[in-house]
């Protein structure tokens, strides 16, 4: 778990945990226009007061650009952005530790226990097996404490 410490991956891979409460290593959303100014609907002839039921269902999506940002929104895209550029150097920094931490994982296997870790689809799933394995139980602690 040292080599899982040191590049802040024991979120992921803990195996003491369900996998349900691990946090999930998820490449982030580039931010888009759209994410800043949602795309607006507006009838297909704007010009005309008066719609009939036809003519209501008849809409457009216009998808704003770059270009049709306040500056205000343009600040918030490019703070946006700067986040998601963060989070992608983060993400993949983690990315190659966990493929480090694998290759960790088997290369310190001894062969008679690799069964194990062959196969598995996660360093979580490697380092569950070895701890149900090898771990000492809440029983055998109890009985080493009362032998001493």
């Amino acid at each position: 778990m040292s080599a899982a410490r040191e590049h802040d991956l024991v979120p992921y891979v803990d195996p003491y945990k369900l996998r349900r409460d691990l946090a999930v290593l998820e490449q982030p959303i580039r931010p888009t226009v759209a994410d800043i100014r949602p795309p607006s609907t507006t009838p297909l002839n704007p010009a005309s007061q008066t719609t009939t039921p036809k003519e209501s269902s008849s809409t457009i999506i216009a998808s704003p650009t770059y270009k049709d940002l306040n500056e205000a929104e343009r600040a918030q895209l490019h703070l946006e952005t700067q986040i998601y550029l963060h989070q992608l150097k983060s993400y993949e920094e983690h990315s190659k530790a966990m493929g480090r931490l694998e290759t960790k994982v088997m290369e310190t296997t001894h062969p008679d226990n690799f069964h194990y870790v062959l196969n598995k689809d996660s360093v979580y799933d490697m380092l569950f097996l070895l701890k149900n394995r090898f771990a000492a139980s809440d029983y055998a602690r109890k009985q080493e404490y009362t032998m001493e």
